[in-house]
């Protein structure tokens, strides 16, 4: 005989013998027929036809379809949210070296932020005696503002991810000063 496919159920459990599907339709058919019968009265037309066109179109299905679909959607329901896409080991793993990723930025955006606050703090003297920056100097210190800038957004990003904490920046009187 001919084989139907069934969707929604794992490939194994898929297909489905034609006679169960003559089944199905037999009994759509005499669920079908006596709908008509009850609703054949021609005072109730009018009702009818109100009804039809003030709730939305809703198919019938077979109470033997409608007991495999709900056996189907429990079935889903059981066993998707238990489910991951990759092993746990594989899973624990990519953790693992994502937090090792997110402690060494944070330990070189807190480095980084350190010189920074140093190399200001020369810059700065270098205009008050000099009155001015070589290009050098003013290319080190944009250089460095940027790369401060790009660590700390990874840094904010995977905190997020991890739900970590961002590392606490010293200021920059307890920086030069204390550090």
């Amino acid at each position: 005989g001919t084989l139907a496919l069934r969707f929604g159920v794992p490939s194994s459990d898929a297909l489905v013998d034609e006679a169960e599907c003559e089944d199905a339709k037999k009994d759509d058919e005499k669920e079908s027929s006596a709908a008509t019968a009850e609703k054949s009265a021609p005072t109730e037309t009018s009702q009818i036809l109100l009804d039809l066109e003030s709730t939305p179109f809703a198919a019938t299905l077979s109470s033997k379809l409608r007991q495999k679909c709900q056996t189907t959607i429990d079935d889903f329901h059981s066993t998707v949210p238990n489910s991951r896409a990759v092993p746990s080991s594989a899973a624990s793993s990519l953790h693992k070296h994502c937090i090792g990723a997110y402690r060494t930025l944070s330990r070189s955006y807190v480095s980084t932020h350190r010189r920074l606050l140093k190399l200001e703090k020369r810059c700065e003297q270098d205009r008050l005696l000099q009155g001015n920056l070589s290009e050098a100097r003013e290319k080190g210190l944009m250089d460095a503002r940027s790369l401060l800038e790009s660590l700390k957004k990874s840094v904010d990003t995977l905190s997020e991810a991890l739900d970590e904490d961002v590392p606490v920046l010293e200021d920059e009187e307890a920086g030069v000063d204390g550090g």
